[in-house]
């Protein structure tokens, strides 16, 4: 099949998303006394304009979470000791990620391609502490904390893949570094594997 920029093909695509999960400290804590849950993996989906040479679409690489138990003091004394000398809080949070791509698809092989360009994606996050504790409200007691970011950023993304007639699988990675006031659960980058039909 042949798709010029005069006669571009529409392209729809559905995979499986992976984000690289922030470092230990960022909306969950390791340790035995610290139980929590990343929700790393997501469905994802993607609507195209292609040619031969090129791709402009839309990409929805998922929503991602994280729930655990941890404190809000940053003391490394109360880290190693809590819960016995500071009480824990319940964070729950989650957000996604989406944007809009322009690749260009160099060929090699039979069917095989490689593919890279910028994105421009927004990467949203809200983050719930309903039992936040802090020493300036100690003596008041715990109180709800929402936290949340949107913003839009510039990345980039690269894939390779393999095109069998009207099918391809691709595997790729996207920039997804949530850099507003409170970062997402995402650490810079959002792996994924998808298939894609070329009408």
């Amino acid at each position: 099949m042949s798709c010029t920029l005069a006669t571009l093909c529409l392209q729809l695509g559905l995979g499986l998303s992976h984000a690289i999960p922030q470092d230990n400290g960022i909306w969950y804590m390791d340790g035995p006394q610290y139980p929590h849950t990343l929700l790393l993996n997501s469905p994802r989906a993607s609507i195209a304009l292609r040619s031969d040479d090129w791709r402009f679409g839309y990409e929805y690489l998922g929503r991602f979470a994280a729930d655990g138990k941890a404190i809000s003091s940053v003391n490394p004394v109360d880290i190693i000791c809590a819960p016995r000398c500071w009480p824990l809080s319940q964070y729950d949070g989650s957000g996604k990620v989406e944007g809009l791509f322009l690749e260009y698809t160099a060929h090699f092989g039979p069917g095989y391609f490689v593919e890279a360009g910028p994105w421009i994606y927004r990467a949203t996050w809200s983050e719930v502490v309903p039992d936040w504790l802090d020493p300036s409200h100690m003596a008041l007691g715990p109180h709800q904390t929402v936290l949340s970011s949107d913003k839009t950023s510039l990345g980039l993304v690269a894939g390779i893949g393999q095109r069998f007639r009207h099918f391809e699988a691709v595997f790729d990675a996207h920039m997804a570094q949530d850099r507003g006031s409170q970062p997402s659960i995402v650490k810079q980058v959002i792996l994924g594997a998808e298939i894609r039909y070329t009408l």
